[in-house]
């Protein structure tokens, strides 16, 4: 008998997604500054290129909690919601606003998806990394970073709450999007939360 979380659409091929070494490498290639902090900064928090670039800006920010805030992701609602950033990728942002100069107001990565994309591939042609998962066509692209970043929280998740804070990392607005990942690389978890539903 097939669970209710067996209904949930695929919403990405299983096997497209980077392994952590992997993503160690493309990071540990990159010799420009400003590159080594995006990519730092959407492989540590898992969040869209579209939140960081042309979006992000240094008003976000707070130092002290190491959170961002998010609230100008979620344009309908009109409550402030702070997420916390891994601290690695928090410090290499701030030192890089710093370093830069740039104001609060001011984007901190003024630069398009389209080009953000074209570097990502950029370094992965240079790593060999030239098909991601199943098949020749999987060429690799920057929304892999998220995709890997769920992945490798997923694995870890042990219990419901655990599987709720994955949710809001990701920013999810329905539970069964974070469940696809839960339902493809944590079963465990996915038959705890049957068991408390």
């Amino acid at each position: 008998m097939k669970s209710y979380f067996d209904s949930i659409p695929s919403m990405h091929n299983p096997t497209q997604f980077l392994s952590e070494g992997q993503i160690n490498d493309i990071l540990e290639s990159m010799e420009n500054p400003r590159d080594k902090v995006l990519f730092t900064f959407l492989a540590y928090t898992g969040r869209r290129i579209s939140e960081v670039v042309r979006c992000l800006k240094p008003r976000d920010i707070y130092s002290e909690e190491k959170m961002i805030n998010t609230t100008f992701l979620k344009k309908r609602k009109p409550f402030k919601d702070l997420l916390p950033i891994n601290e690695k990728a928090f410090d290499m942002l701030l030192s890089w606003i710093n370093n830069q100069g740039i104001g609060r107001d001011d984007y901190i990565f003024p630069i398009s998806r389209q080009q953000v994309d074209r570097i990502f591939k950029r370094y992965c042609y240079k790593l060999d990394i030239m098909t991601i998962g199943d098949g020749e066509r999987n060429m690799p692209h920057v929304h892999l970073l998220r995709h890997s970043f769920a992945i490798m929280i997923a694995k870890r998740c042990r219990t419901l709450e655990d599987i709720y804070s994955l949710q809001r990392l990701m920013g999810h607005s329905k539970l069964e999007q974070t469940m696809w990942y839960i339902n493809h690389f944590n079963p465990t978890a996915q038959r705890e939360l049957l068991k408390r539903m």
